[in-house]
């Protein structure tokens, strides 16, 4: 994939009416960072309570299918609906298309509370809309002149087939599979993550920092890349394994490589570009201690947390932060309360990961600790762009 930015001569057209129907990151922005908070200060109440069951079972299954197929995928759902229209000039969604799909995402969040229903049709009802945004998608990415860009069609189809695993698992009592799903899905989040980047970053690096040169060669983004897929391959199926272990080492050296191409040290300067690049450096650590529990050198959660609290809420809340200010015309500098945020949210990591690791006694005080600063962060979020996402762009243009 190219590692650059492909940008649209054409202009969009979006429906007139609600700001909020106008663009895809408006609707699924918001809806992410609700989940963020609303999701993990429920999982805290229920590790806290000792609750025992949920609509999927034990509460934990409950937390990883609902931050991967909820939160994670409508942040992915947000950028796409946005950058395909960018990539191709060809509109995605907005107004009732939208609406739908923002309704179906949250039927997929709500309905699997409600006992009275057949058990069935919650699932469907949530493997539903992975096909359905593919659909929508399908015809911009298609349109886009950056032919790789049709790869999240098969990525976002994959995600669709993993959540179909993991529902399958859970309502069989086939609880491996269920966890190679959810594993798999961690996975495909983290490829779409580094793909990303590998785009974004040396782009905004070279237009934020002027005398800055992010080289990344075409050669070692492929490497990256490859390397990502086989561990992909490998960890759901081959968690204690060596080959798994060498694979994840190898990708985690190559990830850093690629990072330090990037680097500048003026973008420690612009917070809303630096949270990016740590981001990705909570990547290539996660690489790092997934090697170490595949070598049985150390435990799972660490690794898996560096993963989605460093690396995926890191990259999500900057990616975001910087969407929203953008395609709502304002200026892309962080507020100072978004950098409260950020630096929250890598608090967050720290703590779950590094803590668990040293003080193993205190596990406790690290999961609470570390959730609220998560929930702190995307609450920021909230409280600084409701206002952005449910009101026009600032230049009065559609978007």
């Amino acid at each position: 994939m190219s590692e650059q930015t492909n940008k649209s001569t054409q202009t969009l057209k979006t429906a007139p009416g609600w700001a909020l129907l106008q663009l895809g990151f408006r609707p699924f922005f918001w809806l992410a960072a609700v989940a963020a908070v609303v999701l993990v200060a429920g999982w805290l109440y229920l590790w806290a309570s000792g609750a025992v069951a949920t609509p999927y079972g034990a509460p934990q299954w409950w937390h990883l299918h609902e931050m991967l197929f909820g939160f994670c995928i409508a942040v992915i759902a947000g950028f796409l609906l946005t950058a395909a229209s960018n990539w191709s000039g060809t509109d995605t969604a907005s107004g009732g298309m939208l609406a739908l799909l923002a309704i179906v995402w949250l039927l997929g969040r709500l309905l699997p509370w409600f006992a009275v229903l057949p058990r069935w049709l919650p699932a469907v009802i949530d493997v539903a809309f992975l096909p359905l945004l593919a659909g929508t998608l399908a015809r911009a990415l298609w349109a886009s002149p950056q032919k790789s860009n049709r790869v999240f069609l098969a990525l976002l189809l994959t995600m669709a087939a993993s959540n179909v695993a993991f529902h399958l698992g859970v309502n069989t009592d086939l609880p491996l599979l269920a966890q190679r799903a959810g594993t798999l899905m961690l996975c495909l989040v983290i490829l779409t993550v580094a793909w990303l980047s590998g785009r974004v970053l040396p782009f905004f690096t070279a237009r934020a920092v002027p005398d800055s040169t992010p080289q990344s060669p075409p050669w070692l983004g492929r490497t990256a890349t490859g390397l990502l897929l086989m561990w992909a391959a490998l960890w759901p199926f081959l968690p204690r394994h060596w080959l798994t272990a060498a694979i994840a080492l190898a990708a985690a050296v190559v990830h850093v490589l690629r990072l330090y191409r990037w680097h500048h040290p003026a973008l420690w300067r612009i917070p809303i570009l630096a949270v990016l690049h740590v981001a990705y450096g909570w990547l290539a650590l996660g690489l790092g201690l997934v090697a170490l529990a595949a070598a049985g050198l150390s435990a799972l959660g660490p690794a898996v947390h560096a993963l989605t609290m460093g690396a995926i809420g890191g990259f999500t809340l900057g990616m975001m932060t910087r969407v929203s200010l953008g395609h709502s015309a304002r200026p892309v500098v962080a507020p100072a309360w978004m950098v409260v945020a950020f630096v929250a949210i890598n608090l967050a990591a720290l703590i779950r990961v590094f803590g668990s690791l040293a003080l193993p006694a205190y596990y406790s005080l690290w999961i609470a600790s570390s959730g609220a600063l998560w929930v702190l962060g995307f609450a920021l979020f909230l409280a600084l762009f409701t206002p952005v996402l449910f009101t026009p762009r600032a230049d009065g243009q559609p978007g």
